[in-house]
């Protein structure tokens, strides 16, 4: 049997376009909505579409707020990650589970501490 070979065809042209889209939760996009809404009533000019209004929020954000985000956006895991990382600076190169035991005894020995103080 014979296989057929498709080829492409180089002469057909890709419309670009300068819009693209992105996933937003629910509760984000009904902000948005209401903000946009809010922004249309008016009388006269064109309408304030979405994509106008985050772009001028973008340009609110400060690198206190990126910040904040990055921290939030931690997990237990990587924030004893960052822990282990910053101890191995200090104070030499230890394992995960030598760290974890150093951990484990500063929670037992504040623990004590706290009882012994009530």
């Amino acid at each position: 049997m014979e296989q057929i070979k498709k080829e492409s065809n180089p002469k057909i042209k890709v419309a670009k376009t300068k819009f693209s889209s992105m996933r937003i939760d629910q509760e984000t996009n009904k902000k948005l909505t209401a903000l946009v809404n809010k922004a249309n009533k008016k009388t006269f000019g064109k309408r304030i579409r979405g994509s106008q209004l985050i772009a001028a929020s973008l340009d609110l954000v400060s690198d206190k707020e990126i910040k904040k985000l990055q921290q939030e956006s931690l997990t237990y895991m990587d924030k004893i990650n960052l822990q282990h990382k910053e101890h191995c600076k200090k104070f030499g190169t230890v394992s995960k589970q030598e760290f974890m035991e150093i951990l484990a005894k500063a929670y037992e020995a504040n623990l004590l501490h706290f009882e012994k103080s009530m």
